[in-house]
């Protein structure tokens, strides 16, 4: 069970806080140019650490573009998850399906 969730968002450490079942919350500090880089790492109740994932994610106005680096050396899965924003609507012209 994951007990803690944590990482950085543009270089700066920052801690996700549970809400329910898999939901974390995590407050992002403003960035002009509207790019964010966001690493994701979890802990287990005994303590082992584990680096989840390495996204970036583009907001300019109403849109919002997701795009999930793989590092070199990790096995990369694309996993299809639905991503809830408040307010927001996710549109993306740069990447296609």
């Amino acid at each position: 069970m994951v007990k803690r969730v944590f990482g950085k968002v543009d270089g700066i450490e920052v801690n996700y806080d549970h809400s329910k079942g898999d939901w974390w919350n995590v407050p992002v500090p403003l960035d002009i140019d509207g790019e964010y880089v966001i690493e994701v790492i979890a802990e287990d109740e005994a303590g082992n650490q584990s680096f989840i994932t390495r996204l970036l994610y583009t907001v300019k106005g109403e849109n919002i573009c997701v795009h999930q680096l793989p590092l070199s050396g990790y096995l990369f899965e694309k996993v299809e998850r639905k991503i809830c924003f408040n307010r927001m609507y996710p549109k993306c012209k740069e990447v296609q399906r």
